[in-house]
């Protein structure tokens, strides 16, 4: 196991994790085969039909990563990186077409990637959505749905299957309860926060990122790495930041020195919300956008000069969106629309042909791509599928997917119209169903993108039984007694009145 550095750039934990093989969810675990269907149909931009031969070679092991090379000799097992990017809007990136100019970084990322255009959450909260990233199965069935939940430690993650397979793993996490509270540090060798960590709730990404880079230069380049590197800068409350300073101009509003917690609260209200109040917060957000993205281009620039590009799978992912006023609404949590739904997704493979994926995907699915990538199996469990066909230039069939919400009893917002508290949505191509007590009600996202018309449905189509499936089935933890300590992070955060 190796060791965590004391680095310049602070403290990094060892953590003794028990071995996976001894707690896979459902059994034995297996490999996924992929079986292209006909019929099916993607948008790919900037690929030709002559680089399918370059990726059925890599379907057929000739250049996996964990495959052989053309002199019958072994190649390097890929290294892993996962970002995460909290509360990222798709949207407010200018490779999704905005032209605010504060993603230059990821825009130049997703250049050199498979951009899954298409992707979505599984819940719009921090840590159900990653307990879904490192476990492969949806919260109903992971048990965490809200931040005061922790992954138990029946769930075998992904840093646990790849530490069985001989990688260094090392989690390095702005918002830090999530490894010494949520459980998620679980099989990580080493952290970037003890259990028993007691300082600021939220690490400035510059020391995260200076963290991970310190681990990266200091452990043993003998064996591969998985690293995660989470980022909390998109995520509110937001700082007056150079950007915003400059963009706000003249105005002396109530986000003229940043939006707190509570100006943001204040004006849940849509009654309250001035037009320059909004654009104000807006601008703020993106100053935000763009901190992250100079953060992440940093972290990129270390990689390079470690020349650790060229044999590293990087998948990059925000864990939800933000509303940003869109239907009167703020913030995020137990709500469906696409705004906090639709994330980024970025994969880069060393084999991969840069472009834009059209199908369907998920966070769900991260699990069993990156195993799926290193011709790793996958656990039985997983309720996601592998995206390297489409990494790879192939076909994915149609697929549903789903998203959930639940709202403690110690968790609410009395002038919050949140969605109701085991409600669930459902999309197939360009269907979208939100399932509730009171009925669904079917979105056409082709024609009504802005879901500004939404078609009532009697409940009975595929879809729908889909969905009713979903909601009624696998374990639903109970609601859990919070803490003073965790409601008073939670309020701090703004997720609590």
């Amino acid at each position: 196991m190796a060791r965590g550095p004391r680095g310049p750039a602070g403290d990094l934990f060892d953590v003794t994790d028990r071995r996976a093989s001894d707690r896979v969810p459902g059994g034995n675990m297996h490999r996924r085969k992929h079986v292209p269907q006909a019929g099916t149909s993607r948008l790919r931009i900037g690929r030709r039909a002559a680089r399918l031969g370059v990726a059925a070679a890599v379907l057929s092991g000739l250049a996996s990563g964990c495959g052989r090379g053309t002199d019958d000799t072994p190649t390097a097992p890929l290294n892993v990186i996962v970002v995460t990017l909290d509360a990222l809007r798709a949207d407010y990136l200018g490779t999704c077409g905005n032209p605010r100019g504060v993603s230059p970084e990821l825009d130049a990322f997703a250049g050199r990637s498979t951009h899954f255009v298409n992707a979505v959450t599984a819940i719009a909260t921090t840590f159900p959505s990653h307990s879904t990233v490192f476990t492969g199965v949806y919260p109903r069935l992971h048990g965490v749905r809200w931040n005061g939940h922790r992954l138990r430690d029946q769930w075998v993650t992904l840093a646990e299957v790849l530490s069985e397979h001989g990688y260094d793993t090392a989690a390095m996490v702005s918002y830090r309860s999530m490894v010494n509270r949520g459980g998620l540090g679980q099989g990580f060798a080493t952290l970037s926060d003890s259990t028993q960590d007691d300082g600021p709730r939220i690490r400035d990404g510059a020391e995260t990122t200076a963290m991970a880079v310190d681990w990266l230069g200091q452990r043993d380049p003998s064996s591969p790495f998985f690293l995660w590197l989470h980022l909390f800068e998109p995520h509110s409350p937001y700082p007056l930041t150079p950007y915003a300073a400059e963009h706000l101009g003249d105005y002396d509003g109530l986000f003229a020195d940043g939006a707190g917690v509570l100006e943001i609260a204040s004006l849940r209200d849509p009654e309250t919300q001035l037009p320059e109040d909004m654009a104000a917060l807006r601008t703020l957000y993106a100053g935000g956008v763009l901190t992250c993205d100079l953060l992440f281009g940093r972290f990129l620039d270390s990689l390079e000069k470690m020349g650790l590009r060229e044999n590293t799978l990087v998948l990059v992912a925000a864990d939800h969106g933000e509303m940003l006023g869109e239907h009167g609404d703020l913030g995020h949590g137990p709500l469906f629309w696409e705004d906090v739904l639709v994330v980024p997704l970025f994969i880069a493979h060393p084999e991969g042909l840069p472009g834009l994926a059209a199908e369907r995907a998920g966070l769900v699915d991260v699990m069993a791509t990156v195993l799926d990538c290193l011709d790793l199996p996958i656990p039985d469990a997983s309720q996601g599928r592998s995206l390297l066909p489409a990494i790879l230039g192939d076909v994915l069939p149609p697929r549903v997917y789903y998203a959930e919400a639940r709202v403690p009893s110690q968790v609410s917002h009395k002038d919050r119209d949140y969605a109701e508290s085991e409600s669930v949505a459902a999309w197939r191509l360009d269907s979208k169903l939100i399932l509730g007590d009171a009925g669904a009600r079917v979105y056409d996202l082709a024609v009504d993108p802005g879901e500004s018309q939404p078609q009532t449905e009697d409940g009975t189509s595929a879809l729908a039984e889909l969905a009713r499936i979903h909601r009624t089935g696998g374990h639903v933890e109970p609601d859990v007694e919070l803490d003073d300590e965790t409601l008073e992070e939670l309020r701090a955060l703004g997720y609590v009145d």
